[in-house]
């Protein structure tokens, strides 16, 4: 995640309908941090923000996965 480069988001936010891998990829980080996006609108808003990849890379914790 810390290899993702904000032009990476640039890209992927621009689009209006990214592939379905896309959406299921994005779709599943925002479960994982807790976040109620399951349409492409939803899921931009949480990927637009600008604290994305850091919620990421600090808060996450794969221990709290079951």
């Amino acid at each position: 995640v810390k290899s993702i480069k904000k032009q990476h988001l640039v890209e992927v936010r621009s689009m209006a309908n990214p592939p379905a891998i896309v959406k299921v990829a994005l779709e599943s980080i925002c479960l994982l941090l807790g976040e109620n996006a399951s349409d492409w609108k939803s899921i931009r808003a949480v990927i637009m923000r600008d604290n994305f990849i850091n919620t990421i890379v600090s808060n996450f914790s794969t221990e709290d996965i079951t």
